[in-house]
């Protein structure tokens, strides 16, 4: 089983593969260029804001690491590449977790790019993570550092809310003026922290589970 999903590093290189994750960045491309000049120019636009949201970044570092896999590092140091992968996985399924439980009650600006960033990124780079599974398996350590950007993230967002004026924050969930003040937008963190914990352990199993290297060893 894990021979068929895992595959080899030959296979992890394989023209279907790499269309398919060209595919996925690709659409992530077009739909943050399409919503940046869309919404460039208006009143209330703010570069730094869009730029600030975790959808966004994590979208945009998803794309880069399944457009590198498809293309120039498709071939590089296997770990390198699968820690990477690993990462990307995780925050993007954080993303489609948070708005599904959160944030879908809005109405999108764009419902197309709304849909790539939400739905389609969160389904397509977890499912190219069991299609082609790490060629080694991770273990805590070297996956646990992936929990620094999601904190890093929450101190950027919250200094950065304080210091802009009027403040400004990405989501209700991290506006200490709107939920209710710092304790409240502790306890969402350590909620949400929580979850990533929990999404590491998940994609760490799935992985190690499928990878040829656990068969091997």
């Amino acid at each position: 089983m894990a021979d068929l999903l895992g595959g080899t590093a030959e296979r992890s290189a394989a023209l279907p593969i790499r269309l398919y994750r060209a595919a996925a960045g690709l659409a992530v491309v077009a739909a943050i260029t399409y919503e940046v000049l869309h919404l460039n120019g208006r009143a209330n636009w703010v570069a730094g804001n869009y730029f600030s949201y975790f959808t966004v970044i994590s979208n945009i570092f998803a794309a880069a690491v399944v457009l590198a896999a498809a293309g120039p590092f498709a071939h590089s140091p296997p770990r390198r590449l699968d820690l990477l992968r690993g990462a990307a996985t995780v925050y993007i399924l954080t993303t489609g977790i948070v708005y599904a439980l959160l944030l879908s009650g809005g109405k999108a600006q764009i419902p197309w790019v709304n849909t790539v960033e939400h739905q389609v990124m969160p389904i397509a780079v977890p499912l190219d993570w069991l299609l082609v599974a790490p060629r080694g398996t991770i273990g805590w350590r070297r996956a646990l550092p992936w929990m620094a950007f999601p904190i890093v993230y929450v101190a950027y967002t919250l200094i950065r809310g304080v210091l802009r004026h009027p403040h400004w924050y990405p989501y209700p969930f991290l506006d200490p003026d709107s939920s209710g003040g710092y304790l409240k937008v502790l306890a969402s963190s350590i909620g949400i922290g929580v979850g990533i914990l929990a999404l590491i352990w998940l994609v760490c199993w799935a992985g190690n589970r499928l990878s040829p290297g656990r068969a091997a060893s």
